[in-house]
């Protein structure tokens, strides 16, 4: 049996994390075994992990410029440090990916 899994998104600089401008071709689309299928979905969302960590804090920063244009790059982040909440947010996102991978792994 398999399962038909397809890969699309917004190309990115895996350095810099920036946006890049080329065309991305259509979605790649390819059947796999249905008991393999959560190791590509696992790994998928591993290997964009940082990317999307980025895009979480990009969002938070954003947010809290737009409520005050006044404060400096130092202090927006320190507000998402004290962001207590958001912080444990992004944790608890990271250690769920970690024990699925623990759990499909072991």
């Amino acid at each position: 049996m398999t399962d038909r899994l397809k890969l699309r998104g917004e190309p990115y600089n895996r350095k810099t994390l920036n946006k890049l401008k080329k065309n991305v071709p259509r979605p790649q689309d390819f059947k796999v075994e249905t008991e393999k299928s959560v190791f590509y979905s696992l790994y998928h969302s591993l290997h964009h992990y940082k990317y999307h960590t980025f895009l979480r804090c990009k969002q938070e920063t954003d947010a809290i410029q737009q409520q005050n244009d006044d404060l400096g790059q130092e202090e927006v982040v320190q507000q998402c440090m004290r962001n207590q909440p958001w912080l444990e947010k992004l944790f608890d996102s990271f250690t769920d990916l970690l024990t699925q991978a623990q759990q499909k792994c072991a």
